[in-house]
């Protein structure tokens, strides 16, 4: 699970939220054809049952945000200023991580902010924005762009994203502003994404939900589903603040499947709550709390309290292909459950090359 930024702890700051516990940064894996390819930040690890495929590649330049692996090579993006407050989104790929090439740009303004680019198809892409954008009286932050033969990336169409949740909203003098009213929902900080030979998944791990492009299929529609349906209640005004981040970690399978390991569903809708309730004893409503000052001891004693409570580590399967919620049981040496905040912390696990999984802590 991603931390979160110096925005998000701004946002926050007016909330009860203190209490969110995290795991270890992911770092994402990717299948290229029998080799695992690991992102590690800095650099690039390639693992194969073949020693003389394995190898590490220091990210150099410009080239130092995450990789992509589509058609047999790895993807990134650039952003780049230009003259007169301009800028562009580029897109490169590369066959050895070393030597790129450029692929497209996206134009990056004021009102339309694209974040990521995947590729999807030959000449086809998808694009992430910071908020809705809106065409032909449709609004998402996803976008279907078509590459010209400039090299220039244009708006093909916007995909449905099955959510009317606005990401921010203007106030009287004009001043945009991300809505904390959807917390679990604001892009900068809640999304990430997950390769399949013929899936691209974007999920989000503090609201759990999963959006999916087939990428064998020349019709691209973007399919929705959302590990545990009740958040939906709960996204929108006040409630938004208990909500536990559902999703601990996603990674992609041999098969074309994603494995999760999540927090239970009790976790998810009563834990925050609870430690809300702990945190201010004397307050009629939590949503509305008085500013009081803790420790760091008193502060570990309320975080503690959720996981003692809701111990559970749940591990599900999902078909990007039809979008399905499978209940697993537990890999071999996977802990059914958390005994303590450092445990928790330092959760994390990843795939071995032939298949298996190990968990590094």
């Amino acid at each position: 699970m991603r931390k979160p930024t110096f925005f998000l702890a701004t946002l926050l700051s007016s909330f009860p939220l203190f209490s969110q516990i995290y795991t270890k940064l992911v770092e994402p894996e990717l299948w290229m054809n029998n080799r695992l390819v690991r992102d590690c930040g800095s650099e690039i690890k390639i693992e194969s049952q073949r020693k003389e495929e394995c190898k590490v590649i220091t990210k150099q330049g410009e080239f130092t945000k995450k990789y992509d692996v589509f058609g047999n090579r790895f993807w990134t993006t650039v952003k780049r200023e230009e003259a007169g407050n301009k800028a562009r989104l580029i897109v490169f790929s590369s066959q050895d991580a070393d030597h790129w090439r450029e692929e497209g740009s996206l134009s990056i303004t004021p009102d339309e902010r694209p974040i990521h680019i995947w590729p999807i198809q030959n000449d086809r892409f998808l694009a992430m924005y910071a908020w809705q954008i809106e065409r032909d009286k449709m609004s998402s932050p996803f976008a279907l762009l078509k590459r010209g033969e400039d090299g220039a990336l244009k708006i093909e169409s916007l995909l449905d994203w099955g959510l009317k949740a606005k990401l921010r909203h203007k106030d009287a003098d004009g001043t945009w502003y991300f809505s904390p009213d959807v917390l679990h929902l604001t892009w900068q900080w809640g999304l990430e994404y997950a390769r399949t030979p013929s899936a691209l998944v974007i999920y989000s791990s503090l609201g759990g939900y999963f959006w999916s492009v087939d990428t064998d299929q020349e019709q691209i529609d973007l399919k929705t589903r959302v590990l545990y349906p009740a958040v939906k209640d709960f996204l929108y005004g006040p409630k938004a603040q208990f909500l536990e981040a559902p999703v601990l970690e996603v990674q992609p399978c041999q098969d074309g499947h994603l494995l999760i390991a999540a927090r239970s569903e009790d976790a998810v809708f009563k834990a925050r709550e609870l430690e809300a309730k702990m945190q201010f004893r004397a307050i009629p409503d939590p949503s509305k709390p008085t500013p009081v000052k803790f420790d760091d001891q008193s502060k570990e004693a309320v975080r503690r309290q959720g996981l003692i409570a809701y111990p559970e580590l749940l591990w599900w399967d999902l078909d990007p292909s039809s979008m399905s919620f499978k209940h697993l049981d537990a890999p071999y040496g996977a802990p059914i459950h958390f005994t303590s905040l450092e445990q928790f912390r330092n959760f994390a696990f990843r795939h071995k090359v032939d298949g298996s999984i190990v968990f590094p802590n």
